[in-house]
């Protein structure tokens, strides 16, 4: 049983209508699905366009070899509408079977109609804010426009696809933040989420703050491994506590100690770890760690430690002079006591003389430490200088 307009009047209404849903005609409607050649371009077309379609291809082989004729069976233009889930027109109700005067003409308009603004919504995809009903719940149409690379296709999507396993996951597969327009349901389905983190762990933030899927060691470790820094940031807190995880985070990136449990910023082997990647991630270790000298000292040969030590060691001068002499330019987050300090000073120079930018005003003008800076510049560019002075622009 379809919606269908009264046998006599069939063949005028159903055109009628066909041209003012798909605003092809005027409203007073020459019938242009009328004509078997736009009828025969529309079959061709979506045959082209949808090669695994099955009652499409029976619609060709009706044409005949020379390509002239149409399907006159009614049955096979009903076929093609259901497959495609192309809904009824919006016509008076009645009962049609397919021997009834007009059938073969309701069916022909209503695949025509529907093909034409499957179309229309294709064409203008990238400007649409929405589709009409019956597209946004049609999913063979959004698949299609998942494959062909259509980043919003969940977002326009009927609430019952937006629920619809299957056609989420093969968006995600496509492009993982349509998992943001997914059904609260499918933002907490491990294997729907699973997909979506193994190509940007920050989208562990689409599933709600108390779901267990942030509590799952399988997702967050796929969350890490992609994104390190947000992978740990949306994971459970029992997780940010996990020392495997954690490690693997700092590991890929060293700021994501910042999301770190308090007993693992106060782990030193973490720590280390994370400062081995990158230097700022000592600021986020606890207290006791950027205060403990031993600690801190043993960080100089990996990098810059000294920021981010606390006040008490960058006003220590043993501390410092250990700074200075794996990297000069250190000087610079020493306090303002030891930046007038003759010994620190001249220890900075001589590994970096740059580091003379931050010596105290009072030394800048000390003989000794201008040598000593001007020696280690020299020293540094003296394979570029010699050949230079040299007269020879070859090196040596």
């Amino acid at each position: 049983s379809v919606a269908v307009p009264p046998a006599c009047a069939t063949n005028r209404l159903v055109a009628v209508l066909a041209a003012g849903l798909d605003k092809i005609g005027p409203a007073t409607g020459a019938a242009p699905l009328e004509d078997d050649d736009v009828l025969r371009d529309i079959v061709l077309r979506v045959a082209r366009k949808n090669p695994d379609c099955r009652a499409v291809p029976r619609l060709l082989e009706a044409m005949g070899k020379d390509g002239r004729s149409l399907a006159t069976d009614p049955s096979l233009w009903r076929e093609a509408c259901e497959e495609f889930a192309f809904p009824a027109l919006e016509v008076p109700a009645a009962t049609l079977a397919d021997n009834d005067p007009g059938a073969l003409e309701y069916w022909r308009t209503r695949f025509a109609t529907r093909c034409r603004q499957w179309n229309t919504a294709w064409e203008r995809w990238d400007v649409s804010a929405t589709l009409p009903p019956w597209l946004a719940d049609n999913k063979r149409f959004l698949v299609r426009a998942v494959e062909e690379g259509y980043t919003r296709a969940v977002f326009l999507a009927s609430p019952r696809l937006r629920d619809d396993k299957y056609f989420v996951r093969r968006a995600i597969k496509e492009h993982a933040r349509q998992i943001s327009y997914a059904s609260l349901r499918l933002r907490t389905d491990e294997d729907v989420v699973l997909a979506a983190v193994e190509q940007n762990g920050a989208l562990l933030r689409h599933a709600p703050p108390d779901s267990a899927v942030r509590n799952n060691r399988t997702i967050v470790l796929a969350a890490v491994r992609s994104n390190p820094y947000y992978g740990l940031q949306y994971a459970s807190a029992t997780l940010q506590d996990d020392a495997e995880i954690v490690m693997l985070a700092v590991q890929l990136d060293g700021n994501a100690l910042v999301f770190a449990s308090p007993t693992l910023q106060d782990n030193e082997e973490v720590v280390r770890t994370a400062f081995k990647n990158e230097a700022s991630a000592l600021y986020f270790a606890s207290g006791r760690l950027r205060d403990d000298e031993n600690f801190v000292v043993s960080l100089f040969k990996y990098g810059q430690a000294l920021a981010n030590a606390s006040n008490r060691l960058q006003n220590d001068k043993d501390v410092v002079l250990a700074a200075v002499k794996e990297d000069g330019l250190e000087l610079h987050h020493a306090s303002r006591r030891l930046k007038r300090d003759r010994d620190v000073v001249l220890a900075a120079v001589k590994q970096n003389g740059r580091a003379m930018e931050f010596v105290a005003p009072e030394l800048r003008s000390d003989r000794e430490v201008k040598d000593a800076a001007t020696a280690q510049i020299l020293g540094m560019y003296r394979g570029w200088l010699e050949p230079v002075l040299a007269g020879s622009d070859r090196p040596m």
